[in-house]
């Protein structure tokens, strides 16, 4: 597990990323998505962390306690939590120290499905990720998804009353976020315009 500091960020953050890190086939393009995505928010002056799992080989239980207490020591919390792993994320956002932080969360794919064609996962198992990735989709203050097939799958299957993808960023300003707090909405408009990118 790792903190990384964007090019530029400063020890008080504004975004917090929470995902899969390394260039192996766990992390994949989720894990390069976030890498470009902090640079482009780094390069638009947004100081942004990511809290990323490197080391997919270790316990389950060791993973989840390193991310939420790296998660905890971030003082003051940052404006926005940017998820890009629901695993990692769920007990930071709904449970632990990122719980009144507004979030943005990234849906790369159905994770659920993923894992059973994979082969790493059975009915309870699927069971299980689906309930984490709807508890941190519902969570969310705005869901950004890469395609219009996404962008369904979020509203069908896990209740997300409006997806937005990365080329309507703009339209994120329309949104009813559940934050009052203005710097967290430039924020979250930030990230979408960086993913837009």
């Amino acid at each position: 597990m790792t903190n990384d500091d964007a090019p530029g960020s400063t020890p008080d953050a504004r975004v917090v990323h929470i995902g899969l890190g390394g260039a192996d086939a766990e992390g994949g393009g989720s894990a390069r998505y976030l890498r470009e995505l902090v640079d482009a928010l780094a390069a638009q002056g947004v100081p942004a962390r990511s809290v990323v799992v490197e080391d997919a080989g270790t316990s389950l239980v060791s993973r989840l306690r390193s991310v939420a207490r790296t998660c905890a020591r971030e003082a003051p919390p940052p404006e926005i939590v940017d998820v890009h792993f629901p695993l990692y994320a769920v007990l930071p956002i709904r449970i632990g120290s990122l719980r009144r932080v507004p979030v943005v969360a990234h849906f790369h794919g159905p994770w659920a499905d993923e894992a059973v064609a994979a082969g790493r996962a059975g009915w309870t198992g699927a069971r299980t990720r689906r309930a984490v990735e709807r508890a941190v989709l519902r969570r969310a203050a705005a869901v950004v998804v890469l395609s219009g097939a996404f962008g369904a799958e979020v509203v069908q299957r896990y209740g997300v009353r409006r997806p937005v993808s990365p080329h309507q960023f703009r339209e994120i300003e329309a949104l009813h976020l559940s934050c009052s707090d203005a710097r967290a909405t430039r924020a979250i408009s930030a990230i979408t315009c960086a993913a837009a990118a």
